[in-house]
């Protein structure tokens, strides 16, 4: 039986490496997913047929396995959040997130895999958006921050002798 192996990227470029790897991984066009807030992002990412559902006033483009499912249940007043419970099988917190983020311009990116391929999957996604980045630093302005404090010895480690302060 397959289960939906879902993930929101920040970027269409993100969503788009994820497919490639799922691709070289050997799934198939018809086994990913897309639902995005512009065609372009849509098509950007996964190519092929898309088509526009209207949640609760959202306006979205879908793509790839998730076009039968969710233009089924796409409608004026239906919730994004609802489809998504029911369409990926999610919870309704990580449902409502999606909503969130969606709306925002971020891209869901879906996979229908075997229960026994799930964490090859998730690894797969997982990988995708992750960027190098340095021991300890969290984004670049951390790094400027570790940077900062070596000139300024304000902001240096304290050693716990406050008398050299």
């Amino acid at each position: 039986m397959n289960k939906a192996v879902s993930r929101v990227y920040r970027t269409p470029s993100d969503a788009h490496q994820a497919v490639k790897h799922l691709q070289s991984a050997g799934y198939k066009a018809h086994d990913i997913g897309v639902l995005a807030r512009l065609e372009e992002t849509a098509r950007s990412v996964l190519g092929g047929k898309e088509e526009k559902v209207t949640f609760s006033g959202l306006d979205l483009v879908v793509g790839g396995c998730l076009v039968p499912v969710l233009s089924k249940l796409a409608g004026g007043e239906s919730k994004l959040s609802g489809a998504l419970v029911e369409a990926l099988g999610l919870e309704a917190e990580a449902a409502e997130y999606y909503e969130f983020v969606l709306g925002a311009g971020d891209v869901l990116l879906s996979v229908q895999a075997p229960e026994s391929n799930v964490s090859e999957v998730e690894g797969i996604l997982g990988k995708a958006d992750a960027r190098p980045e340095r021991a300890g630093m969290a984004s670049p302005g951390f790094y400027k921050a570790s940077r900062m404090s070596a000139t300024n010895p304000v902001d240096a480690t304290m050693t716990g002798d406050f008398r050299k302060y």
